[in-house]
């Protein structure tokens, strides 16, 4: 897992300021399976790109949350594309999605949202009306109370980003 969490960095650094998260992700897929080492793994990628737009592909991640400033909670449109490691050929797909000045997107792995004794999609609901109620608390508050949710069956990571009123 060592080379898998270094390699991102690297094949996005040899692609240019303007590598597609997509690309780097097949490209990881590539390396991987012609190096033999790693075993199936799961990878969000996000590229900044200077203004508010996110663009991201998804290995096997559930879909990020975005909180907005008003308003309901949402999980970004898209299907994760399969774990790493898993088709070496696969054609990964890029998703965009504006915030705007307030929001919070919170990436997070699946061990924060699932049970054995509910659907996936129960958990995402979940997460996304606690993220509501939190949404004014600092990050690390907001994280702190977003870690409750998790039965602590499976490993849970998680990163908040609030956007500031000017990019």
């Amino acid at each position: 897992m060592g080379r898998m969490r270094s390699m991102p960095r690297a094949l996005a650094y040899a692609g240019g300021p303007g590598a597609r998260p997509d690309a780097v992700l097949a490209r990881l897929d590539h390396v991987s399976a012609g190096l033999d080492t790693a075993p199936p793994a799961t990878a969000l990628r996000r590229r900044p790109d200077g203004t508010w737009r996110l663009t991201w592909c998804s290995a096997g991640h559930p879909p990020p949350l975005v909180v907005p400033a008003v308003g309901d909670a949402g999980h970004l449109p898209g299907a994760a594309d399969p774990p790493l490691c898993v088709a070496s050929d696969f054609l990964r797909t890029t998703h965009a999605h504006v915030l705007g000045p307030g929001d919070t997107l919170l990436l997070y792995t699946d061990g924060l949202i699932e049970t054995p004794s509910a659907p996936i999609d129960e958990g995402q609901r979940r997460l996304a009306s606690e993220a509501v109620l939190c949404r004014r608390r600092s990050l690390p508050d907001l994280l702190r109370v977003l870690q409750g949710l998790s039965d602590h069956r499976d490993d849970t990571a998680m990163l908040a980003f609030r956007v500031d009123e000017a990019p």
